[in-house]
């Protein structure tokens, strides 16, 4: 069973609630909602099915509206009426007073979220410390609120009323009772929100909404075609693409493929059955898949493990997946892979591909020529510290830059995806060594000599070596990898580039840290600047470099992913590039990386570009105009030339 369900949550329920019972009503583990509603509020819950539940994080992102109820003259601790009451007093707010504040809370702005929420500080979630009495700072959170409207309410507008109902449409993150409580602050009287109902997640409606009980009875009696949607009406407002066989073939692989009627941008595709297979993002008729959908074929059956077994399963796709959900009632999400075949794998998380990682991954290719196996290397889509042990790691690499780099720099073409999420850090180290021999064909495994792995990071380099041994396969472990004395490793290399140190963290990468981004519409300030200007933006979880100014190469990344030269890529472009919020120009706060492009024009909107990262230049600074930001940058462009000069490139 596959598809959304949209439910009309009831009063009184959590979203988990309403998840927990219909696990049970639909008798499936995978099921999830789109976006947390809370107890006394009702309204529209999208709920995920199956392999549908790869969808739920586009739903989150999505606008919502609502409608609020707002009670003036009261403030609690929850921000709304079900808290216990700090201060009341008698309000004394009209309609018109309302409406004139209303303004200051429209479009971008900040909103510290409150303490009785699911946000976590320091591992903790804010509702935890806030029951024991506690109360820590929170960092005001990006925030977009489009439209506020005030609702009739049965009473004349001139006279005096206690509440108010406001519908808002907004932008994930946005916490209603804040917004209620920061309007009472803003009159001076307090406010606490009295209601919420949720009319609209995204494109979903509360007219496309089922009362929960109308979901449960239509369970029972085994007739939800009229209820359960299919996942694609989620991504309806973007193009449907048919895919022939050999590209429905690179799709289901996880590989590139392409389309010749296709624009740039994001895409539905379809096999020529007219399977929903996944979502795409299309650039120069070439697709990259953001998100799978389509139906895992389960075959095989293979059992592993028993001692002295003396070689590995037979490859079966997905077989290592069935196998370890068999044994543990655990079925972690299936790898994506280029292509079947016997391999010899790289394992660790590889987060910046350093070093210490140049050596293991010449020792795969080595094992690959020898045994003519594919030399392959594991890439997380995740950093495993951050499920496992709930801590804030930031990625040096996003996945796909880090993938690029794996084949680019050190020369393995068969990256394999794997999701790292709750389910994969609970499968035991010596069933996660079976999975990767019955799902992934392992013949031969490579680790550096500090790789831990399985649950509770139990599985080291000793358990690795004795289980390969007993199951017949080849194992090498990479020793230590030092650099002027000290051992490299990413966290080191995490720290250097944070504090903008980046020739430093370039040494220890062995090459220069890189960003890829499409190229987004800005503020149009190159022309003012007198430099052609893009901009950038940071993937959620991947490491912010030191703000400040940067010399920089740049490179059309799309025209590299079909080995076909560009006027861009030859001779190297140059740049200057600002990493952060802009001061001079831009109060929202938003980090970006704006490069100031210095011997290339063009259009390139719409493109992927790598970024490499050379030099920290100086900090970012807030200057007291346009001017002032123009000749400054013009003595930056300067400085990046000379440093360019002294590498001899030009």
């Amino acid at each position: 069973m596959n598809g959304i369900i949209v439910v009309d949550k009831p009063a009184g329920w959590t979203s988990h609630d309403v998840v927990a019972k219909l696990r049970g009503a639909l008798r499936t583990k995978r099921i999830g909602h789109g976006g947390t509603l809370d107890p006394m509020a009702t309204g529209v819950l999208p709920v995920f099915v199956g392999r549908a539940t790869r969808a739920a994080e586009f739903c989150e992102n999505t606008e919502k509206e609502y409608i609020a109820g707002v009670q003036f003259g009261i403030v609690t601790d929850t921000q709304d009426t079900t808290g216990k009451t700090l201060s009341s007093c008698k309000p004394d707010v009209s309609a018109k007073e309302l409406l004139a504040v209303i303004p200051r809370f429209l479009n971008a702005q900040k909103q510290i979220p409150p303490m009785y929420s699911a946000i976590k500080i320091g591992g903790k979630k804010l509702y935890e410390l806030a029951r024991r009495g506690e109360e820590v700072e929170r960092p005001a959170r990006d925030i977009f609120i489009s439209e506020i409207e005030l609702l009739p309410n049965g009473e004349e507008n001139a006279r005096t009323v206690p509440a108010f109902s406001l519908r808002v449409v907004c932008s994930k993150g946005t916490y209603i009772r804040t917004f209620c409580h920061d309007i009472g602050a803003a009159l001076g009287c307090g406010a606490a929100m009295s209601k919420l109902r949720r009319i609209r997640v995204g494109d979903f409606a509360l007219g496309k909404a089922h009362s929960l009980e109308e979901v449960l009875e239509a369970a029972a009696s085994g007739n939800l075609g009229g209820i359960l949607l299919p996942v694609d009406t989620l991504f309806r407002n973007h193009p449907a693409i048919t895919l022939d066989e050999n590209n429905t073939q690179k799709c289901k692989n996880g590989a590139m493929c392409r389309a010749h009627n296709v624009e740039d941008g994001a895409c539905r595709l379809y096999g020529l059955d007219g399977e929903f297979l996944a979502l795409g993002e299309a650039s120069n008729k070439e697709i990259r898949i953001i998100k799978s959908f389509f139906e895992v074929e389960q075959k095989g059956n293979v059992s592993m493990g028993e001692e002295g077994r003396g070689k590995a399963a037979a490859f079966s796709k997905h077989a290592g997946n069935q196998m370890v959900a068999e044994k543990t009632g655990v079925s972690p999400p299936p790898p994506t892979a280029s292509s079947p075949g016997k391999r010899a794998i790289a394992l660790g998380f590889f987060d910046g591909m350093h070093l210490g990682h140049s050596a293991l991954m010449e020792k795969v290719r080595e094992v690959g020529r020898e045994k003519n196996i594919i030399p392959s290397a594991i890439v997380f889509d995740a950093h495993p510290a951050n499920i496992a042990r709930g801590t804030a790691v930031p990625l040096i690499n996003s996945p796909e830059d880090k993938t690029w780099l794996i084949r680019h720099k050190f020369g393995i073409d068969d990256t394999i995806l794997l999701r790292f999420d709750k389910t994969t850090s609970k499968i035991p180290w010596d069933m996660f060594i079976e999975y990767l021999a019955a799902e992934l064909d392992a013949h031969h495994l490579v680790a550096g000599f500090d790789f831990t792995f399985g649950i509770d990071r139990k599985g080291n380099r000793g358990l690795l070596e004795r289980k390969c041994v007993s199951m017949g396969l080849g194992c090498d472990i990479i020793p230590e990898v030092n650099y002027g004395g000290a051992k490299v490793s990413s966290t080191q290399i995490r720290s250097l580039i944070a504090s903008g140190d980046i020739s430093r963290a370039n040494a220890l990468l062995g090459h220069p840290h890189i960003l890829s981004d499409v190229v987004r519409y800005g503020y149009r300030l190159g022309s003012k600047l007198g430099k052609p200007t893009i901009n950038m933006h940071f993937e959620d979880g991947v490491l912010v470099p030191a703000h400040g100014v940067y010399a920089t190469m740049v490179y059309l990344a799309d025209a590299e992913r079909e080995n076909r030269p560009t006027v861009l890529n030859r001779p190297p472009v140059l740049g200057v590039t600002n990493i952060g919020k802009r001061p001079t120009v831009d109060d929202s706060g938003e980090i970006t990386a704006e490069t100031h492009i210095l011997n290339f024009s063009g259009n390139l909107y719409g493109r992927r570009i790598r970024l490499e990262f050379h030099e920290y230049l100086r900090p970012e600074i807030k200057f007291s105009g346009i001017e002032e930001l123009k000749s400054q940058i013009q003595r930056d462009c300067e400085s990046a030339l000379r440093f360019f000069d002294k590498m001899q490139v030009r």
